[in-house]
């Protein structure tokens, strides 16, 4: 299936309420939770559009801005609005990230501020039908019947979680509640409606700036179909500079790695230039220990007799063996910090 775009949507509307408008290159995802834009890029590089309406605050680690900036930076519009989408619109709105909805214009104004405004609880199992009341939602009865602004303290002290009509109804008149629950009005799904039932304008002259880190490249790296050992030839492959540094410090050193990764003698200069970097730089052992556990995995090293094989084909002395690891690693680690 190719994707044109994404939507994140899972507690503001129900699948059956968007479905009618819902285009065949449409995907629809549940909340949005951190790693999520990248599984996406990395499965659909084709996505033209996401729009994120709803997203994970507490439950796991919410969507990161720096994944929200590198997706901007791969030339795909993303939109947020009505919950979490909002929230992150407004704080990227000078980076490149669009928003909509008369929800977004409340935190861009300045009215409001911060993740309780539009966080809700709700039953996996029936998001649409079991979600808590957003306080934002009752902040859209108040613009249009002010008579309820002396109640929003009350609403507000009660915990999202626990803000539900029957939870209302302890701390407010009973008249109060009756007329509130007539008047109540679900502005987070209106704005999704009217976004989704377009069309609409929207637009956004912001330069987009991507600077990548360790967390970031990490979590990139750990979304690709792509093996430690590929990664690292991939990376020395890339390598491009002018001059090279004297190498013959590392000669036996990067020959090894070379014939480790597969590759031609050609590049034990790219190997020495990065190793370089890291003279005098001794890595801790459990840094080591983790990386060679993820080595022998991906080529089924199992068993000693398999490692002293493997070493003996490829023509590296056992005594090596150390040393080429430490070496990888610290490979791994600057591609990891200088490539996404």
């Amino acid at each position: 299936m190719l994707v044109d775009r994404a939507i994140f949507l899972e507690s503001t509307l129900s699948q059956e309420e968007i479905n009618p408008y819902l285009k065949k290159s449409d995907l629809l995802l549940p909340s949005i939770t951190r790693g999520q834009l990248v599984k996406l890029y990395t499965r659909h590089p084709e996505v033209k559009e996401v729009v994120i309406v709803d997203g994970v605050f507490e439950q796991s680690p919410s969507i990161t801005h720096k994944e929200i900036l590198w997706l901007l930076s791969k030339g795909v519009k993303i939109v947020g609005m009505g919950s979490m989408g909002a929230l992150r619109a407004y704080e990227l709105r000078n980076n490149g990230m669009q928003g909509y909805g008369w929800v977004y214009d409340q935190f861009l104004n300045q009215c409001v501020e911060g993740d309780d405004e539009v966080a809700v609880a709700y039953d996996p199992l029936n998001p649409a039908k079991s979600k808590t009341l957003a306080l934002i939602n009752f902040r859209k009865v108040i613009e249009k019947h002010g008579e309820f602004a002396n109640y929003l303290t009350i609403i507000r002290r009660i915990h999202y979680r626990e803000r539900t009509w029957s939870a209302l109804s302890l701390h407010l008149p009973s008249k109060i509640i009756e007329s509130l629950y007539d008047k109540y009005i679900d502005i987070k799904k209106e704005d999704v409606l009217n976004f989704i039932k377009g069309p609409v304008q929207i637009s956004s002259q912001s330069q987009v700036k991507f600077i990548p880190n360790v967390y970031f490249n990490s979590l990139y790296f750990s979304n690709r179909n792509v093996s430690v050992i590929q990664f690292i030839r991939i990376g020395l492959q890339k390598i491009h500079y002018k001059e090279f540094i004297d190498n013959t410090v590392y000669q036996e050193e990067c020959s090894y790695i070379c014939r480790f990764l597969g590759l031609s003698l050609d590049y034990i200069n790219q190997a020495a230039y990065v190793l370089n970097l890291f003279s005098g730089i001794r890595l801790s052992k459990s840094k080591i220990k983790a990386f060679t556990v993820i080595i022998r995995s991906e080529l089924s090293l199992h068993t000693p007799q398999s490692v002293q094989d493997l070493f003996t084909k490829i023509e590296i002395p056992l005594e090596k063996i150390n040393s080429l690891l430490e070496n990888l690693t610290k490979l791994f680690d600057y591609f990891l910090c200088t490539s996404y």
